[in-house]
C-alpha cells in the first residue's frame, strides 16, 4: 500500500462511523465528483455516477459488488434487489428503506432509489455486510473499500446486545480503536470508546484492567454493550497460558512450529499457530531467536491448547546448564492398535483402545474432531489400554482413532491409525414445525396433528420406540412415523378449548426427545370456511414440474401460507380477491416425499392463528435427489484451523456434510487419515446453504495441522433416505 494511501486510510478513521459525512465547501462552488476505491483500485463508472443523499453514498447495482465477489440481481415485478456472497444474503427493495441480511431486519440511512436508467443501492451498507470495510475520505470525497484479509465469514448483521467468541482481529489506533470477533461463524466490529472497561484474566487468576494493546487475536472473549453497533461497555478476555524451558524447537512439514517444553510430571508438546507473534523483552523477534534451555510463555487456546503467541522470558544463556543424560533412549514401535466396540456409542458408553508395542512408554489416543489426548495404562508389558466415556451431545460417523506412544523420556512419538472407525450417537433428536402451532387455532375438529424429525447424523428415528400422546391417550397405533416426520389425525371430532400433544421420539439406539404443546379448537369462530387442492385429479402424486395448487377460503386480509412435512416450510399464498387465498408449489427434481402431510395456517387481521389440514396426502416421485454444488471454499484453497464449507442444492433440501483429512503425522512420522468433521444441514428457499464454523482438528497435536489435505463431500438425502451425487472439494489448511 502507498504512504499516500494509508494517509488516506488513517484519515477515513475519523469519519468511519455511521454515516457518510460531506466536506463543507461554499456554496459558490460545486462538489468534486464522489470517487471508489476497492482495494487500491479505482473504479471505473461508464453510466451513473456515485452519489450523495441524506448522509449516504448511492452506487450502481453493478460493478462495486461484483468486484466484491457477490452476485447480483434485480426482479422487477417486485422491486427487489438481491446480492449474495457464499452464505451471506443481502435483500434491498426500491423506496424502502429496511434491508435484511441472511432474513434478519436493517434499518438503512437511505432506500434504494432509481436515477435515469440506473438502479442506486447504498455502498457502505452492501459492502460492510460482505465483510469489507469502508471508510470516506472527506478531503479528496473518497469512498475507500478494502476486503484484505476478510473470509469466507462475514461481518454479520449487528443485533446488539452481548457477544461470546474469539478475537481475530485488533485495531489499537487511537483514532479508531476496535476488535473483531468470530461469533458463531460470523466476525463482528467491536468499537472501543474511551471508557470501555477492558478485564484480562490467565487461566484462573483474578482479572485485572487491561489497555487494548494486551489484547490479541486468539483470546476468548465477552462483550457486553448498549447499543447494536455501539461501542462495548464491557470487556472480558481470558486465555490460557502454559510456561516452561524449551526442550526442543520442531518444524512441520507445513512450515508451521511445535515447541516442546519441560512441565513439572510430563513435557508439553505445543503446536503454534502461523504468524504467531513472538516477543522478548517487549521487541518482536523470530522463530530464529529461540534456542533450546529458553523459558518461554505460551498464550494458548482455551478450546484447544493450540499456542498463539509466544513470549521469551528468559535467555538460555542465563538458565543452568542440565545434567547430560546418561544414554539416548531406544526408540518406540507400535505393532497394532484395536477399537473394541460395535454399532453406534452411546452417551457415558466407553470407547475402548487398546495399542501393542515397545514396553515401559506412554500411549494416549485421540479421535479427531472429539478429543485430543486420551491417557492410557500399560496393562501388561507392551500393552496399553485406554478408555473415553463418549460425552452427551456429539454425533460422528466413522470417526478414525488415531495412537500415539513415545518413551518415558519425552522421547520422538510414534502415531498409528486404528483400522477400525468409531460411530457415536449420544445426541437425541430434534423436533421442530410442530402444527397446529402452540400459538395456534384449528378451524377443524379433527385437526391433522404433525411434526418434523431430524437426527442428524445419528442413527437415524426408531418409529417402534417412538410414541405419541393427545390429551394423555397413547395414539401411536394411528400415527405414522417416519423419518423425517410425524403425523396423526384423530378418529373422533375434538372439543372446542385447548388440547395438548406430546410426542416422545427415539433413535435407534435410544437417544430420546420429549416435546409438549398445547392448541385450540375454535371450529365456531368460522376463520376459514374452505379448503381445497388439485391433488385428487393428481391422484395424491407429483412428479418434477407438476404443480400442487392450493386454495383457502377464509376472512379477508389475512396472511396464508402452507407447509409440506419434510418437504416445504411456509409456501405463501396470495389473496387474489377478497377472502380467497392461492398458492402453488412445484415438485422439484430429486424432492421426494411418502404420504406427507399438507397443512394451511391462516393468520387474520386480529392475529388468531388457525392451522387446517388437507384431507390427503401428498406423494412425490422425481428419482433420485438432485446433486448439490460447494461454492466454497474453492478447489486447492488454503484455510485456517476452521472452514465454513457454503454451496447451492435444491430449495429445502437436507445434506449430509463429510470432511476427511489426510496429513503426515507430528514430524512426518506416520501419514494419517480419518473424518475430521461431518454434519447435515438445510437449504434455504433459495437452496442455498452453508454449515458451521467447523473446527478442523484432524492435524492438532497428533498430526500437521498447516499442510494438511481435506476432502469435503455433499448429498442431498431426501425424505425416503435416497442419496444423490455427490459433490467434492480438496482444499488445504494452512
Amino acid at each position: 500500500m502507498s504512504k499516500r494511501f494509508s494517509v488516506q486510510l488513517k484519515l477515513a478513521a475519523l469519519v468511519a462511523g455511521a454515516s457518510v459525512l460531506a466536506a463543507t465547501a461554499p456554496a459558490a462552488f460545486a462538489q468534486a465528483p464522489i470517487s471508489v476505491v476497492i482495494n487500491d483500485k479505482p473504479m471505473v463508472f461508464a453510466d451513473a455516477q456515485p452519489m450523495e443523499m441524506n448522509g449516504s453514498v448511492l452506487v450502481p447495482l453493478r460493478g462495486v459488488f461484483e468486484q466484491l465477489g457477490a452476485s447480483v440481481q434485480y426482479n422487477g415485478m417486485t422491486r427487489t434487489i438481491e446480492a449474495v456472497r457464499g452464505s451471506t444474503d443481502v435483500i434491498l427493495r426500491l423506496g424502502q428503506d429496511t434491508a435484511y441480511i441472511n432474513n434478519a431486519a436493517q434499518p438503512l440511512t437511505q432506500a434504494p432509489i432509481v436515477s435515469g436508467s440506473s438502479t442506486m443501492v447504498p455502498l457502505r451498507f452492501v459492502a460492510q455486510a460482505f465483510g469489507a470495510t469502508v471508510n470516506w475520505v472527506a478531503a479528496s470525497r473518497t469512498v475507500v473499500i478494502n476486503t484484505a484479509g476478510s473470509t469466507s465469514t462475514p461481518i454479520t448483521a449487528d443485533k446488539g446486545g452481548n457477544i461470546s467468541g474469539q478475537i481475530v482481529n485488533v485495531t489499537t489506533s487511537a483514532l479508531e480503536p476496535q476488535i473483531v470477533v468470530r461469533s458463531e461463524g460470523r466476525r463482528i466490529v467491536v468499537p472501543i470508546a474511551g471508557n470501555t472497561l477492558i478485564l484480562l484474566q490467565k487461566g484462573k487468576e483474578p482479572a485485572s484492567e487491561v489497555s487494548i494493546s494486551q489484547l490479541l487475536p486468539g483470546d476468548t472473549v465477552q462483550v457486553s454493550r448498549d447499543a447494536a453497533g455501539g461501542p462495548a461497555s464491557v470487556i472480558r478476555a481470558n486465555y490460557n497460558e502454559v510456561r516452561g524451558p524449551v526442550k526442543s524447537v520442531g518444524k512441520l512439514l507445513s512450515g508451521s512450529h511445535v515447541l516442546t517444553l519441560g512441565s513439572p510430571g510430563e513435557d508439553s508438546t505445543l503446536e503454534i499457530v502461523a504468524n504467531a507473534p513472538i516477543t522478548a523483552d517487549g521487541r518482536a523477534v523470530s522463530w530464529g531467536d529461540i534456542h533450546v534451555r529458553d523459558i518461554v510463555a505460551v498464550r494458548v487456546d482455551t478450546a484447544n491448547s493450540v499456542g498463539y503467541a509466544v513470549n521469551v522470558l528468559t535467555n538460555a544463556a542465563s538458565v543452568p546448564q542440565p545434567t547430560p543424560a546418561p544414554d539416548p533412549e531406544k526408540p518406540v514401535t507400535i505393532n497394532s492398535i484395536r477399537v473394541d466396540g460395535n454399532g453406534p456409542l452411546k452417551g457415558a458408553e466407553n470407547l475402548r483402545v487398546v495399542i501393542r508395542g515397545t514396553e515401559g512408554g506412554r500411549a494416549t489416543f485421540a479421535v479427531p474432531g472429539i478429543v485430543d489426548s486420551v491417557p492410557m495404562t500399560e496393562t501388561s508389558p507392551g500393552v496399553y489400554q485406554g478408555n473415553y466415556p463418549v460425552p452427551q451431545g456429539v454425533n460422528i460417523n466413522g470417526g478414525a482413532v488415531l495412537g500415539r506412544l513415545t518413551t518415558r523420556g519425552g522421547g520422538q512419538p510414534v502415531l498409528i491409525q486404528a483400522g477400525q472407525t468409531v460411530t457415536i450417537d449420544s445426541k437425541p433428536p430434534v423436533v421442530s414445525n410442530e402444527i397446529p402451532s402452540s400459538t395456534g387455532e384449528v378451524s377443524n375438529g379433527r385437526p391433522r396433528i404433525s411434526a418434523t424429525l431430524d437426527d442428524g447424523s445419528g442413527s437415524g428415528i426408531d418409529p417402534n420406540a417412538s410414541k405419541v400422546f393427545l390429551d394423555g391417550r397413547d395414539v401411536t397405533n394411528d400415527a405414522i412415523i417416519q423419518p423425517h416426520f410425524v403425523t396423526y389425525q384423530s378418529n373422533s371430532v375434538l372439543s372446542d378449548g385447548d388440547h395438548r400433544v406430546r410426542l416422545l421420539i427415539v433413535d435407534a439406539v435410544g437417544n430420546a426427545t420429549s416435546r409438549d404443546w398445547t392448541f385450540t379448537v375454535a371450529a365456531s369462530k368460522g376463520l376459514v370456511t374452505s379448503l381445497e387442492s388439485n391433488l385428487a385429479q393428481s391422484g395424491n402424486r407429483l412428479t418434477p414440474g407438476k404443480p400442487l395448487r392450493v386454495t383457502l377460503r377464509a376472512q379477508p386480509g389475512g396472511r396464508a401460507s402452507f407447509s409440506i412435512s419434510g418437504v416445504e416450510a411456509n409456501t405463501p399464498m396470495t389473496e387474489t380477491s377478497p377472502g380467497v387465498y392461492t398458492g402453488e408449489y412445484i415438485a422439484r427434481v430429486g424432492a421426494t416425499a411418502k404420504n406427507a402431510p399438507v397443512d394451511v395456517k391462516f393468520i387474520s387481521k386480529s392475529g388468531a392463528v388457525v392451522t387446517t389440514p388437507l384431507d390427503a396426502q401428498l406423494n412425490i416421485d422425481a428419482g433420485l435427489p438432485v446433486k448439490p454444488t460447494i461454492t466454497s471454499p474453492k478447489p486447492d484453497d488454503t484455510v485456517p484451523g476452521h472452514v465454513i464449507i457454503t454451496g447451492k442444492a435444491a430449495p429445502n433440501a437436507t445434506l449430509q456434510i463429510d470432511v476427511m483429512f489426510k496429513s503426515p503425522a507430528l514430524f512426518g512420522v506416520f501419514a494419517n487419515t480419518g473424518k475430521a468433521a461431518s454434519t447435515q444441514v438445510v437449504a434455504d428457499a433459495k437452496g442455498l446453504w452453508h454449515t458451521d464454523d467447523l473446527k478442523l482438528t484432524a492435524g492438532g497435536l497428533l498430526g500437521t495441522a498447516k499442510g494438511t489435505t481435506y476432502t469435503a463431500t455433499a448429498v442431498v438425502v431426501d425424505a425416503t433416505g435416497q442419496q444423490s451425487e455427490a459433490d467434492e472439494i480438496v482444499f488445504r489448511q494452512g
